[in-house]
């Protein structure tokens, strides 16, 4: 291999080495509470639960199409763990966008 040959595969190592880095230390978890929280599109489940308030996640995570998953799971982590924080264990889902500039989960915390 040339020297230039081993320059480019370095420098591609280098970047798929940061996105790696990018996303693990980007990963939103949930906590113990907010892992217990359900999320729900059926307005049945929560009929005859108090309201809390509007509860909201958001994630922008810049990898295009390969970071829409990761994007979506943490904004869902957030809006799971701010419901926990109201002392909610259900979220009305009223809006879910996810693109490849991230994503925004937005509901109602029961």
């Amino acid at each position: 291999m040339t020297a230039e040959g081993r320059n480019r595969t370095g420098e591609h190592f280098r970047r798929v080495l940061l996105a790696v880095l990018v996303a693990a230390v980007s990963c939103v978890s949930t906590t113990l509470e907010g892992a217990k929280v359900r999320i729900t599109t059926n307005p049945d489940v929560v009929r005859g639960c108090k309201y809390l308030g509007q509860v909201r996640g958001s994630e922008r995570m810049w990898g295009g199409m390969a970071g829409q998953g990761a994007a979506q799971d943490n904004a869902v982590n957030r809006l799971k763990n701010r419901t926990a924080e109201m002392g909610g264990n259900v979220v009305f889902l009223n809006s879910a966008t996810t693109n490849t500039s991230g994503s925004t989960q937005i509901g109602e915390a029961y």
